[in-house]
């Protein structure tokens, strides 16, 4: 094709002979469009020959120091024409065309020389290619005419030598076309007048030409056009029908596949009909006379001038095919499918809650007490945001909280990750529509289902992608939906901050699938891009579990990055991403030590000190030999970590997460059992091991057996991989078996695994692993490349690779909704109360006979309700991150120990309680494996529990218990308490 390029400046070209007794120039270094002669130089030096120079040629040499000799003779300067041009270029693309055992160059010169035998003699065939080159560099032509020369060549030579072909000695081309194009440029329009080169003979020759000469011979050339692409298109045969199918799918039309001569000439054909509606733009009137009436001053003046962009016609017949309208439909039912099920799923949730509790039936009172436990503590934040004066006053009484921790005053935003309630209390009292339409509780709990079906939604399209079918997206959907017991709990615990962080990750994860492919569109991969930073950023400042999730996640990519799979640049920077808003998170929640002093952001910098070091990691060697130095990588990035994480910790003083790590080390039987930190969190089933009736479940949702054999058969390919690509030659060379030719199914691999074990040690985190089940599962059974290479055997027709595999996911659809929908239905059929009356006294009674300075004592549990529903202060709650919080509810929960009443009112002053709320449901709770809170207490205090006879380190105390022991009244303890408040289930005592 013609390369076009910018063109030189000067505009009077001249052909000089070649001066004698010149130096020879030393062969110079190969460059593109510069072809050299046998003798590795680009002319001989000593021979006469014309020569075409354009001020300095780049082709020439610079004088010798030493002076030259005098010039033997000097020839007659020949200017060349613009016909003299058009021979050179019709000698160029025939050679091009026409197939020849000569090298370009002398094939290019012998058909010149056919054409021209009695023109510039002393022209060789390196002269004649350097002329040709500063035809094409410095537009000697325009577009419109090297088209027509270009296309008149391959007329002549796939029309008139469909048989033998003639020898060149006695070969004579016609001319045809190529003499009928214009000798100036009378057809430009102004814009390629002003970035073309005209003699000036040549202008002066354009000034004289009438509007009527134009009209005519752009009429003329119309028709040579025409003619010569009715011919083109008469030669076109059909052949081929073993790739029919495919070339109509590519067409998007019925006919079979033409072969690549016709193929070639279709495409010349269209470039001609785009040539040709050139021409017509060339030829208007109007251009042509405002061309002519502008001096030549002017014109060349106009040379400098920026170019002015005018867009190029559209051929005929440019609108989308059949095959793809067919695409972008069925792209477009893709998404809605995708939005219309995360909306599905966003009111099927809400609707079970409802029915549930019938909490849109419910007074607000008994709204407020459905939020259990640490529900109840953030939502009360939410409802002190909307009830204060001003947004800025309720930022301020967060900033500066007596009510949660009384008597200390805490910053409730640095301790606690609240921004969600802070966004909603500021959106719903900014906007008059949502305020007037919604109640506070309604709104919340709305905006977290609907974040909700967004999660579905991105599942939908995480599957979508890695399986290239938005039919395994909906199979994704489904399992998530109907495997909700084991999927979700946010039906039932909506202010938890996973519910509105888990969201947020399943963006993130969606967004990672597309960047880490191998093949990206550079806008959507900047878009991924954002999407990675502006949801990690959310899904961190939303929850504070989110570090030991980025932890597992540094781990997924180093995991990839050690094995070779995925590109070191793209784990950078997400590497980057991470790091930088774990900073920014720890900076808006005032410079919280948790997360500096964090396990996740010890590890990115271990990361990225190792990343210097790629260079011995990606080197050569045997397989045993990669195996070796992924294990010394993967070492020395832990021991870094521990490393980096001790130095933090001791630069900032931090031990407030000390907790995690003791419960750790008790849960696997390495810590000590009378730590009671540790032994509340044991105890708490939500940190237990996975339990097996969660994998019954879900195999009865038919998606565990299922990705059991998918993720197995990745792991299976993981290692595969790794051991064809190490004992591969080169490391960094583009070969790529298995798994290293999809790096974003790779990484999955690995952070499902690292999610699948981590759920199977704390049951609260299966809802990380459980939707990866959902993803790879049916990613697994419809995988493309997959299926493909299954039937590759059968056979190789893409149409039924995708009929197969789509029935396949049909049928597990139709299976899966046979058998759970009867019990969906039934479900949504289960019509519940909320019912609570003993809690509903307790908090009415506290609202109406307790004074607003009250501060109340009791259970975690309990006191979150108590903020939430009275607005009273408490001294402790369920946030259990803090280490002075952690020993002030220790001291708290003496009332349930053994101790006299004088120790216990003690404790209580010392936290300025006014009362204290004391529930039979905790102090006579029969003793289930040393779990109830007097057992904990009483091992605590190095007392043996009520169930215990005996055990190392603890004694009997048989001093009663006080929680039990003060309802009967007893003087000892009426002295210091004074009973206010009784039902079946709480008692409430004012301290005297």
């Amino acid at each position: 094709m013609f390369l076009e390029t910018k063109r030189k400046t000067k505009s009077v070209y001249q052909i000089a002979c070649p001066m004698v007794n010149l130096e020879a120039r030393p062969p110079g270094k190969s460059q593109p469009g510069i072809e050299k002669s046998s003798t590795g130089t680009n002319s001989s030096p000593n021979t006469d020959m014309d020569g075409h120079l354009n001020g300095k040629s780049p082709n020439s040499s610079p004088p010798s120091s030493p002076p030259q000799p005098p010039q033997k003779e000097k020839c007659k300067r020949n200017k060349w024409t613009r016909e003299e041009y058009k021979e050179v270029i019709y000698a160029y693309y025939y050679a091009l065309g026409r197939p020849s055992q000569e090298r370009h160059t002398a094939n290019s010169y012998s058909i010149w020389r056919t054409r021209n035998q009695d023109s510039r003699p002393y022209l060789d065939e390196n002269k004649l290619a350097n002329v040709r080159r500063d035809i094409l560099r410095n537009n000697r032509h325009t577009d419109s005419e090297i088209s027509a020369i270009k296309h008149a060549t391959e007329n002549d030579i796939n029309i008139r030598h469909k048989g033998n072909e003639e020898s060149d000695e006695q070969y004579s081309p016609p001319r045809g076309l190529i003499e009928r194009l214009p000798s100036d440029q009378s057809t430009q329009r102004p814009e390629d007048t002003r970035n073309s080169i005209v003699p000036v003979k040549d202008s002066q020759e354009n000034e004289k030409t009438t509007v009527t000469e134009d009209l005519a011979f752009a009429e003329e050339h119309r028709e040579s056009i025409a003619e010569m692409r009715q011919k083109i298109l008469n030669t076109l045969e059909v052949r081929n029908s073993w790739t029919e199918f495919w070339w109509n799918r590519i067409l998007g039309r019925g006919g079979s596949r033409p072969s690549i001569n016709e193929l070639h000439l279709n495409i010349n054909a269209r470039e001609i009909s785009v040539m040709e509606s050139r021409q017509r733009r060339h030829t208007k009137p109007s251009a042509n006379n405002n061309q002519k009436n502008i001096p030549a001053e002017d014109k060349k003046a106009k040379r400098g001038s920026k170019k002015k962009k005018v867009p190029a016609a559209s051929p005929p017949n440019s609108r989308p095919s059949t095959g793809q309208c067919v695409t972008i439909l069925w792209g477009l039912i893709g998404i809605l499918a995708a939005v219309a099920i995360g909306y599905a799923h966003a009111r099927y949730m809400s609707t079970l809650h409802d029915n549930y509790l019938w909490f849109s039936q419910i007074s607000e009172l008994e709204r407020e007490i459905s939020f259990r436990t640490e529900s109840g503590l953030y939502y009360s934040y939410y409802k002190q945001m909307v009830n204060a004066p001003s947004i800025m006053e309720g930022i301020n009484s967060l900033t500066n909280d007596t009510l949660t921790e009384f008597p200390s005053s805490i910053n409730v935003i640095e301790r606690m990750n609240i921004y969600q309630e802070i966004i909603l209390a500021t959106i719903y009292r900014s906007f008059t529509v949502i305020h007037k339409n919604f109640q506070p509780v309604f709104f919340y709990i709305h905006t977290i289902f609907s974040l909700h079906g967004a999660l579905v939604s991105s599942l939908f399209i995480t599957a979508w992608m890695l399986s290239e079918s938005w039919l395994t997206g909906v199979l994704a959907a489904s399992f998530y939906i109907f495997n909700r017991l084991d999927t979700t709990r946010v039906e039932y615990v909506i202010p938890l901050r996973e519910s509105f962080s888990l969201p947020f990750l399943w963006f993130q994860v969606a967004a990672i699938s597309y960047y880490l492919r191998w093949k990206t569109n550079p806008v959507l991969n900047k878009l991924s891009i954002a999407v990675v930073a502006f949801s990690t950023f959310l899904f961190m400042l939303f929850w504070q579990f989110s570090q030991f999730i980025v932890l597992l996640q540094t781990f997924s990519l180093f995991a990839v990055w050690v094995l070779g799979m995925v590109p070191q640049h793209k784990v950078k920077v997400l590497l980057v991403i991470e790091l930088c808003n774990l900073l920014l998170v720890s900076v808006m929640q005032f410079c919280s030590p948790m997360i500096i002093g964090s396990l996740a952001v010890s590890f990115i910098l271990s990361f990225m000190i190792l990343l210097m070091f790629k260079n011995y990691l990606f080197s050569a060697g045997g397989s045993f030999y990669q195996f070796f130095k992924v294990s010394i990588f993967s070492l020395a990035s832990l021991v870094l970590m521990v490393a980096i994480n001790k130095l933090i910790k001791v630069a900032i003083s931090l031990d407030a997460d000390e907790h995690i790590f003791k419960f750790l080390l008790t849960k696997f039987g390495l810590g000590s059992y009378t730590d009671f930190d540790s032994q509340l969190y044991l105890c708490n089933g939500a940190f237990g091991f996975l339990e097996w009736d969660t994998f019954v479940r879900l195999t009865n949702g038919f998606v565990f057996p299922v990705y059991a054999v998918g993720h197995g058969s990745l792991l299976v390919l993981m290692l595969v991989s790794c051991f064809k690509k190490w004992r591969h030659k080169s490391l960094t060379s583009n070969y790529r078996p298995l798994l290293f030719a999809r790096p974003e199914i790779a990484f999955h691999t690995v952070q499902a695994l690292l999610f699948g074990l981590l759920a199977v040690s704390t049951l609260r985190m299966k809802y990380l692993w459980t939707p990866y089940m959902c993803i790879l599962g049916s990613v697994f059974l419809a995988d493309r490349k997959a299926w493909k290479a299954v039937l590759s055997k059968v056979t190789d027709q893409e149409y039924i690779v995708f009929l197969f595999r789509h029935f396949v996911i049909g049928s597990i659809l139709a299976s899966l909704l046979y058998t759970v929908l009867p019990s969906v239905y039934k479900e949504l059929e289960d019509l519940k109360e909320f019912w609570d009356p003993d809690t509903v006294d307790l908090m009415e009674w506290i609202k109406t006979n307790s004074v607003p300075a009250a501060a109340f004592s009791g259970s975690m549990q309990l006191m979150a309700g108590v903020k939430l529903c009275t607005g009273r202060a408490i001294t402790n709650h369920p946030h259990y991150e803090h280490k002075l919080l952690r020993q002030k509810t220790k001291m708290i929960y003496q009332i349930y120990g053994r101790k006299p009443p004088e120790e216990i009112y003690k404790v209580l002053t010392h936290y300025k309680t006014t009362h204290i709320i004391l529930e039979d449901s905790i102090c006579l709770a029969p003793s289930r494996n040393g779990c109830r809170t007097p057992d904990l207490i009483d091992v605590v205090n190095g007392e043996l529990p009520d169930d215990v006879s005996q055990r190392n380190g603890l004694v009997r105390n048989k001093h009663p218990r006080f929680c039990d022991e003060i309802r009967k009244g007893a003087k000892r303890y009426t002295k210091y308490f004074r009973l206010v408040f009784e039902n079946r289930t709480f008692r409430v005592y004012q301290l005297l």
